[in-house]
């Protein structure tokens, strides 16, 4: 997804194309699932917000700004995640028969040094049918040592150079904060999985174990 087609998008007064792209390679940090699902489709929750995620710090206080990186990193490569964990997934836009993903919401925390963790939250759905739901979390930070180190030299503003070399920043930021929520769309996928390919071995299980008397009574 590039910047020019999410412009292009905002000025018609329409949600940002949904892509297909590869995840950085080394991004995510948690185990892909050992035994893949069947395939799914992929859809946001209705009324899924694709403005800037606000960016709240640990405590509850007032947001520090917002970031739109969050509901970009979830169109863009959200489809790569999903098949760490299920056999295919693509794009669904509206709710339909068999297996969906339903991402409902992304948040976003923040703390000095800087800090970014997110959360996802993902329903698992078959046929209409809510059949669960997974928050997933995820952590990535930023390493401005160097700053911290200029900040050292900076006399009498050394100590408000320090604050600001470890204080969230939105734009300089995004692709930690874009980092954080894949992060956490990925344990929420991982969770659903689980969840889904035990259903699925538990079903063939059954299944074999009918043909099994079937072929007995023969």
């Amino acid at each position: 997804m590039t910047p020019t087609l999410l412009l292009l998008a905002a000025l018609a007064g329409e949600p940002p194309p949904l892509a297909d792209a590869p995840v950085p390679a080394g991004a995510l940090q948690g185990p892909s699932s050992a035994r893949l699902a069947a395939p799914v489709t992929v859809r946001f929750v209705d009324g899924f917000p694709d403005e800037p995620t606000p960016m709240m710090p640990q405590g509850g206080a007032r947001a520090r700004g917002s970031s739109p990186a969050p509901a970009e990193g979830l169109r863009t490569f959200t489809l790569d995640v999903a098949r760490r964990h299920f056999e295919e997934a693509k794009w669904g836009k509206a709710a339909g028969k068999g297996r969906e993903l339903v991402i409902r919401s992304v948040a976003l925390t923040v703390s000095q040094g800087p800090v970014y963790n997110a959360t996802v939250v993902v329903d698992r759905v078959q046929d209409g049918r809510r059949l669960g739901q997974a928050t997933g979390q995820g952590t990535s930070w930023v390493d401005r040592s160097n700053q911290h180190l200029a900040a050292a030299f900076a006399g009498p503003f050394a100590g408000l150079a320090a604050h600001d070399a470890s204080s969230p920043k939105a734009r300089q930021d995004a692709t930690a904060i874009r980092l954080a929520t894949l992060r956490a769309l990925d344990s929420a996928l991982y969770q659903l999985a689980a969840y889904w390919s035990g259903e699925q071995l538990a079903d063939e299980y059954r299944r074999q174990a009918q043909e099994g008397q079937n072929k007995g009574k023969k």
